[in-house]
């Protein structure tokens, strides 16, 4: 194998430093790692794949449908990366080269490109890794049949699990990442490509369940650790042991290990709409028509998914008023969103009351009266415009007229208090995870992402730190140096 790339989803050089591993420790402290950056909505492994940001691939966590409501959606896959013309995706350019490729287990790759190889597409992107590995997800299609014949774990979430002690959960995400592993040296064998791409992704899942327990450990400032935190180093060494047994069977003559994003502590939220509705640009509607909505919204939660998404095709109006109760859409001039640094202007994208000649005024208010909160004094947030100064983007319309910067420690949500402390953020052991409600329950997504490599390669001008189209020019350089 001429270049193998190790995926770990989340993976964050502090925390696998802090765990003493044999190979990723020894591989980093001998190669260094690159100062790298992602503002999280972009979707790390769309860029690590296309080198493109989400401004040209459309690849964000969430983005508006722009299909005349105010809904947004989370898919992006294969087709995106193939019906855009700006985008040669790293499958397709390995390939042209007269490669050979492996792909296993990355992220935003739903359904399986055909390739000169294999593939095995991650789930994410909007499919839910629940049920097994579906057919699209495999190319080519014998694929599929051995990993069925294997009982392949497509993924591991805590959510989707099912399970709610931590001791079995930390069970479950071993033996998916040992399988995997297994997996993938059977396919490799199988097909010998010239290029691998593996990537272990239940690192992330953990991470933000059981942030407040690897704290510590990443900061050393314990005499000795607990159970669930001595499970959690074994964990991790065992993530380790499959990418040294990875490299010891497939001997690649290039090793990079690279990230989407890195981790950090969930400690606060914040809620750009509690804030519009305080200065008076969000107004909620009144109370008949808000207990109607409610209404919508219980039945919403007791009927089957098939009955509510039935009801969402047929009358499109009911589905904004389930996910949004209070909003009265007619007047708002400014909204938010969860997972989106940012605030969109209410403006002809969602056929909403604010002209394109008043968007510009629109937005230095809000951008100046968000300044000047005691919130952003506090908590150090900060608003300017984004979406004109990207005014050249492919994917313009999905762009937030204004973006926040904020602390790694907080996420944005969709309801709530303006900034609202993370009451979750404690120790497992003090947790009953029958009430663990989201996978991103004591951890986060951090803005580092990693990046590792075992050659040379040309940086440039290192005065600002990369993000992660820069890990797509630096695989394709492992195969310009054979």
């Amino acid at each position: 194998m001429q270049t193998l790339v190790v995926g770990i989803d989340g993976g964050d050089e502090d925390i696998l430093s802090s765990m003493n591993l044999d190979f990723l420790s020894r591989f980093f402290n001998q190669h260094g790692t690159e100062d790298t950056k992602e503002d999280l909505w972009n979707r790390g492994w769309g860029s690590i794949l296309s080198g493109e940001h989400g401004r040209t691939t459309g690849g964000f966590y969430e983005k508006p449908k722009l299909d005349g409501s105010h809904d947004f959606e989370q898919s992006f896959g294969t087709d995106d990366y193939e019906n855009n013309d700006e985008i040669i995706p790293l499958w397709e350019r390995l390939n042209n080269k007269g490669l050979k490729v492996g792909f296993m287990n990355v992220r935003t790759t739903m359904p399986a490109p055909e390739v000169n190889g294999f593939f095995v597409s991650g789930a994410g992107g909007g499919f839910k890794p629940s049920g097994g590995v579906p057919e699209e997800a495999c190319y080519p299609s014998s694929v599929h049949e051995l990993l069925s014949e294997s009982d392949y774990i497509w993924e591991t979430r805590f959510m989707d699990s099912g399970v709610k002690e931590i001791s079995n959960y930390i069970d479950l995400i071993n033996e998916t990442v040992i399988q995997r592993a297994d997996a993938f040296l059977q396919l490799c064998n199988k097909y010998d490509p010239d290029f691998g791409f593996i990537a272990q992704t239940e690192t992330v899942g953990i991470q933000n369940l059981a942030m407040a327990e690897l704290q510590p450990i990443n900061e050393n400032d314990q005499d000795e650790y607990n159970e669930i935190q001595i499970s959690l180093q074994n964990f991790y060494q065992n993530v380790d042991d499959t990418i040294k047994n990875i490299v010891k069977e497939l001997s690649p003559e290039n090793i990079i290990v690279v990230s989407d994003h890195g981790a950090a502590p969930y400690k606060h939220s914040i809620n750009p709409d509690a804030f519009l509705q305080r200065i008076g640009l969000q107004p909620t509607v009144g109370n008949t028509e808000q207990q109607s909505r409610a209404v919508i919204r219980k039945v919403g939660e007791m009927a089957p998914r098939q009955i509510v998404n039935l009801v969402s095709s047929i009358y499109p109006s009911l589905r904004d008023k389930a996910t949004r109760p209070n909003t009265n859409w007619d007047k708002t001039k400014a909204f938010g969103h969860r997972y989106v640094p940012g605030i969109y202007i209410n403006d002809e994208r969602f056929f909403g009351p604010i002209s394109d000649t008043q968007s510009d005024e629109l937005i230095d208010e809000i951008i100046t009266k968000f300044n000047n909160s005691d919130e952003a004094e506090r908590y150090n947030l900060e608003a300017s415009r984004y979406r004109s100064v990207h005014a050249q983007s492919k994917q313009y319309n999905l762009l937030p007229d204004i973006w926040i910067d904020k602390p790694e420690t907080m996420f944005f949500e969709g309801g709530g208090d303006f900034i609202e402390k993370n009451d979750n953020y404690r120790t497992l052991a003090n947790q009953n995870l029958e009430k663990a409600d989201r996978n991103m329950f004591t951890g986060k997504k951090g803005s580092k992402p990693l990046l590792s490599y075992d050659f040379d390669y040309d940086l440039g001008d290192t005065t600002q730190p990369y993000d992660l189209t820069h890990a797509y020019d630096v695989i394709l350089d492992s195969i310009q140096t054979q």
